[in-house]
């Protein structure tokens, strides 16, 4: 479901909405989100908030079986000591990534969450959607309209991007054999967006 079926910016519409499920027991992942993309400001991190803090309290209305959650690998900021791992220190540096880390919190601790909450905190996301925003997208179009790529910078900042597909696996075997906690989904591969081009 989308925004247009549920909004869940406002708490009434998000109740009802959920009620109306099916009263058989569900796995909800929870994708959500105001994008840095769109807006990473004080707002932002305020509406991010909202969202979860009104799906903390429609989730307790019907027969949840297990949470996953999308959070994001900002929380660890923008320069990390690598390899990121789950005890990486969290560091925020941004609206988005606070945000992130704040709806983390809210989740993991809240009374009202009474299944297993696995939380996924994913880097940059690629594949075919139509609206795929990504620098890896972005690259792509760019070589097929232009025929070169510019960068900002010296180009060596690594990036590590997953595919949707290998997302959507993972959520599956996730489905199938519900995680409590949290986990960095991630390929533990980094490259440079200069590599990154030369692949593409």
């Amino acid at each position: 479901f989308g925004s247009q079926e549920c909004n869940f910016m406002k708490r009434e519409q998000c109740i009802r909405f959920l009620k109306n499920l099916s009263p058989e027991p569900c796995t909800i992942v929870f994708l959500a989100v105001i994008s840095k993309w769109l807006r990473n400001n004080y707002e932002s991190l305020l509406e991010n908030i909202a969202m979860v803090n009104n799906f903390i309290e429609a989730q307790s209305h019907i027969n949840v079986k297990q949470i996953i959650y999308f959070s994001s690998v900002d929380v660890y900021g923008t320069a990390p000591v690598l390899p990121i791992s789950e005890e990486t220190k969290i560091d925020p540096d941004s609206w988005f990534g606070l945000a992130k880390y704040c709806c983390e919190w809210e989740l993991g601790h809240s009374p009202l969450i009474k299944c297993p909450l696995t939380v996924l905190r994913i880097p940059g996301v690629y594949g075919n959607p139509y609206n795929d925003r990504s620098a890896v997208s972005k690259f792509i179009y760019e070589i097929k309209d232009k025929g070169r790529v510019e960068i900002f910078g010296s180009g060596a900042i690594l990036r590590d991007y997953i595919h949707t597909q290998d997302v959507a696996c993972m959520i599956k075997l996730l489905i199938q054999r519900p995680y409590d906690g949290m986990l960095n989904l991630t390929t533990g591969s980094s490259n440079s967006l200069l590599e990154i081009v030369e692949i593409i």
